[in-house]
Formats: C-alpha cells, structure tokens, sequence
C-alpha cells in the first residue's frame, strides 16, 4: 500500500483534476450545478492523495520518482516531493476545494458555468504540477498552464475591465515567465543538466558570469509573478476584476508560485545569493509599504484587499531576503497564514457582493445586523493580516519583524509601521461595510437580495477556524511542519516564535502601533479634513494613481505597440527578407551561446 501510494499519489495530484477538467463541459449537459459537484468531488480526492503523502516526507523522506517521457531526447517526466512542495501541495488542494464548495451557489446564476469549473480543474492540477515538477523544463509548462488557465478565469466576466486586467495580467506574467525560460535556458547551455535534484550538486561548486545572470533573471521572473513593486501592476487589477473565488485561489495561491519559486531556486538550486540580501530586503520594504499606502486610500474593498496582498509579499520578501533560518522559517509561516486570512477576506467581500450586488464601500454600511456570520469571520481575518495576538498573522508577522531586525533594524521599523497602516485600512472596511449607520439605499438592497447559503458560509467558517487554529497551536506548527521544511533544505538554525505574555522589544513596539492605530481611528475625522487639504490632498490622489506607475506602464506599452506598428513596413511578404531575418537571428542566438561560454569553443 505504502508502494502505491509512493508512486501514484503525487500522479493522481496532478492529473486527476487536469483529465477531469474535460469532462466537465460533458457533465454540465445534464444540470448546470453538476459541473459544481464533480470538481468538488475530484477536489476532495486530490485533497485525500496530498493528506496521504504528508506523513511521508516529513519523516525527511524526499520522493524522487522518474517516469519515462520522450526517450529518444532524454526527456523524462520528474516527481520532486519533498517536506516543502508536498506542504503546497496541500494548501493549494485545501484551498481549492474550499473555494470549489464556495463557487457552488456563488457563480450558480453566472452564465460560462461549464467554462469556469472545467477552468478551475485545470488550474488546480497545473499548481499541483509546479509544485511536484523534479526538472526545470516540466515546471516551466505547468507553470505556463497556470497562466493560461488563470489569465481565461480573470476574464469569464468579459465585462471590459476584465478584458484589460487580464491581458495586462498575461502580458506581465508572460514576461516574468520569458526570463525564468532565458534562465533556464542558461542553465541548460552550461550545464546540461535540468533535473532539480541533481542540479544543486553541480551548481554548488560552480562560479560565473552566467550563473550571476541566471540567478537575476529568475529573480526577476519570480519577481513579476508575486508582485514585487514595481512590477506588481497586474495584480490589483487582476484580483479585483476575477470571480471571487478566483480572486481568493489568486492571492491565496497563484501568487505564492514566485514566492515557493523563488526558496525552490535558490535555497535547492542555485544557493542563496547572501550578497543580495540587502537589496531584496529593500525591495521587500518597498513593496510591503507601496502596497498599504495604496490599499489605504481605496474605496473598492476587492481592490484594498488586492493591494493588501501586494504589501504582504513584501513582508514574504523581507523574510526571504535576510538569508538566515529564521527569515526562511517566518517565509515559509507568513506564506500559509496569509493562504487562510486573505482567502478568507476575498470569500467575505464575495459575500457581501452576492448579498447587496456591490463592492462599493461608499456604497454600503450596516451589514452586521443582516450578516453576522459573515461579519465574524470578517473581523477574525481583519485581526488576523493586522497581526492582532493570539491569531495566527501576529506569529508569523512576529517572526518576519525579528528576522529582518537581525539583518537590518531600520528595515524592521518599516514592517512595524505597514502593520499600523493595515490595521487602518482594516478597521475602515469593517467599519465602511458592517458597522456604520446603514443608508436608505442599503436597506433597499438587503430587501431585494436572497440569503447567504450554507455553501458559501462553510468555507469561511473553515478559515476562520485556521486563522484562529494556526495562532493558539502556532509552536506545534512550527516544530511538525515548518522544522521538517528548514531540515529538508539543509538549513541549521533556532527556529522560535514572538511571545504573547512574554513581549520582546518588537513585540512591545507592535502593541504601542496598535493602541495609535486606535488613536488615529478615534481622531478620524480631525485627520481626514487635515487630508483634504493641500499638500495632503495631492498624496491622496497620487497613492490613488499608485504613484504613476501603472501610467507609467501604459505609457511604455503605447510606445512598443508603435514601435511594431511601423515595423509593418519591413513585412515585404517575398521570402528572401523573411531568410534573411531567420539567418540574423540565429547569428544573435549563436552570439550569445558564445558569450555565454567565453568563447572557450573546442572543436
């Protein structure tokens, strides 16, 4: 049975939901929420098979399976589960089938039900694949089909701004995903080797230019995958425009592939770049503080909610880019917790939506009274991403916070001050949407709408209990899970977690910015008429505009559009031109295998 489940649980992990998604179309035929049930179905399954190898690997029993694929060019389809991908692994399988129970009623009365849940399979299975793939060529097509899937989701609306969110979103994703290709390509040339397990042998010994600019390109591809500021202009557009239980797999998973990415790579590959550790700790206090100071001057709560993501994958950077066992511990903690309370926040908003029929803050008020298990499990993720104690955000946030102290103490200053601003923004979305004195128009609005089922509650239910859960057994969390991970990636280290009765220095600071996030609060008004005027007012709006660099890559992508434009002309249509364009660019090819290789040809 152990044998069994060795080898054919990881297969059935991925390909169950990737076969199943064709049947969909089929089985929508008969009744529309069939579809529903079927994909719940395959995801419980998927679920079962990922619970089957958790006791496995963390015992430190790394699965290497090979199974032949194309023998004639020595390619073969690599299973890698070790304690870290097969822990993914069962995050993306939880959160799926919650988000599938959620979509049962919530996209009941959407049209393109057959196209969403046949969607929804397929980028189940494909995280699935990147997250088992053994060699670099496999993880790259799983993580193209998860592209693709993703990109067809974010527009099943096909209202405008769906269109244009998703194609910036493709666009964007694309060109991450055409450096990590360079990278592996690279790799590839020099090493001719793509197998994950054996390439951190060959790569520990080796130094080079080209390693350096392996090592940058996949950092920048991760990089536009999890949002690193500046290349994080999809994702706001993107999770604000999807389907809500897109939205929730969205920031609860999609964006976490640059982050599992990024460890993958250079904790298993490459080795960590200690020389850059400054410099990704920045970009990691920049995003986390790019992202709150936008999120708070929103007034669409799935775009508040999407722009909390944004700041939160800076605090996931931060951690990573101190380099130690304790920024990768608080990484690998903060990952998770941010899975369970941001995925929560989407299915809350998602409920309000299919409640009152919009997302509008300025447009809502009161809603406790007509929700109040909603406004629970709303409230319980609001503390929870504000990093209240004793839910699970306060730990890892804890941990992030002393691990960049270690390196850099200014840095940490600036993760205490975006935990403030997210309490703020927090306390203003339960405040805008279920505490303040309802409208007329809300009132008109709950009388026209139905309740809010059982399917849709279920799953809230069950984050909420994670978010709790994850805070009050935090240590064993860290000890059976988190430990197996750091061994399995040969990392050697104290691995401990922030106190709640025993405060440390930044601890202590922590609660001082709780008790002004509430003094700020009850002076709201006083501070939103100083805010109104200048030079105050022009921040307002420049934040609004995320300090113009969404203009500034619209601006970029008018320019290319008409830079291809007028190479229209040089389309001649004989083929001569066209021979002569295919012979130019094989000579840069074979320019820059060259280079890559310091010209050190023997023949």
């Amino acid at each position: 049975m152990e044998v069994l489940v060795h080898h054919y649980a990881p297969l059935v992990a991925i390909f169950l939901p990737i076969l199943s998604s064709f049947f969909i179309p089929i089985i929508g035929r008969f009744h529309s929420k069939l579809g529903a049930y079927f994909a719940t179905i395959i995801l419980l399954i998927t679920m079962g098979t990922s619970v089957m190898l958790l006791p496995i690997v963390l015992d430190c029993e790394c699965l290497h399976l090979i199974y032949p694929w194309a023998e004639g060019i020595n390619l073969q389809f690599e299973i890698y589960a070790d304690a870290l991908s097969v822990c993914m692994l069962l995050l993306t399988s939880f959160l799926c089938l919650l988000a599938a129970v959620y979509s049962i009623h919530y996209m009941a009365q959407k049209e393109g039900g057959a196209r969403y849940y046949s969607l929804f399979l397929l980028l189940s299975g494909s995280m699935m694949g990147v997250f088992l793939s053994g060699n670099l060529l496999q993880f790259f097509m799983f993580l193209e089909l998860t592209t693709i899937s993703c990109f067809l989701l974010i527009l099943h609306y096909q209202t405008t701004a769906a269109l244009k969110s998703a194609y910036k979103y493709f666009i964007m994703i694309h060109l991450g995903a055409l450096c990590l290709l360079t990278a592996i390509g690279t790799i590839y040339v020099n090493v001719g080797e793509l197998s994950m397990a054996s390439l951190g042998k060959l790569l520990s010994n080796v130094n080079g230019e080209w390693l350096t600019a392996a090592m940058a390109l996949t950092f920048v591809g991760f990089g536009i995958e999890s949002a690193v500021v500046p290349l994080h202009v999809w994702l706001p557009d993107a999770h604000s425009n999807a389907p809500c239980p897109v939205s929730a797999i969205l920031s609860g998973l999609m964006v976490k592939i640059g982050i599992y990415g990024l460890i993958r790579f250079f904790y298993g590959i490459y080795g960590f770049p200690y020389a850059w550790g400054s410099t990704i700790i920045i970009l990691g206090a920049l995003t986390a503080f790019i992202g709150v100071i936008c999120a708070l001057v929103q007034t669409d709560a799935k775009r508040l909610i999407a722009y909390h993501t944004v700041s939160q994958l800076g605090y996931m950077i931060m951690a990573f880019g101190t380099g130690t066992t304790l920024g990768l511990a608080a990484c690998l903690t903060h990952l998770a917790n941010h899975t369970f309370f941001k995925a929560l926040l989407f299915f809350v908003v998602g409920a309000v939506i299919y409640k009152t029929g919009t997302k509008d803050m300025d447009r809502l008020g009161g809603l406790r009274k007509y929700m109040p298990v909603t406004f629970i499990c709303g409230l319980v993720a609001s503390m929870a991403i504000a990093g209240i104690p004793p839910l699970n955000g306060f730990f890892s946030k804890g941990m992030t916070t002393q691990a960049v102290f270690e390196v850099s103490p200014v840095m940490s200053s600036i993760a205490i001050i975006v935990g403030v601003m997210t309490l703020l923004s927090f306390t203003k979305l339960l405040y805008m949407i279920f505490w303040r004195e309802k409208s007329l128009e809300t009132d008109k609005r709950m009388s026209m709408k139905r309740r809010i089922p059982a399917s849709m509650k279920v799953p809230m239910i069950a984050l909420a209990t994670c978010c709790v859960g994850f805070g009050l057994f935090a240590h064993q969390y860290l000890e059976k899970i988190i430990s197996p991970i750091i061994n399995g990636l040969n990392l050697e280290g104290e691995l401990y977690l922030p106190s709640i009765f025993m405060p440390s220095p930044l601890t202590s600071l922590s609660y001082v910015g709780i008790v002004f996030a509430g003094v700020v609060w009850l002076k709201r008004q006083r501070i939103i008429a100083i805010m109104s005027h200048k030079p105050f007012s022009a921040l307002h709006h420049c934040f609004k505009e995320e300090l113009g660099i969404d203009a500034a890559y619209s601006r970029l992508a008018k320019s290319v559009v008409s830079v291809f434009e007028r190479g229209r002309s040089i389309m001649s249509g004989h083929l001569r031109d066209y021979v002569a364009y295919l012979a130019a660019l094989l000579f840069v090819l074979f320019l820059y295998i060259a280079l890559l290789r310091g010209f050190q040809w023997t023949f």
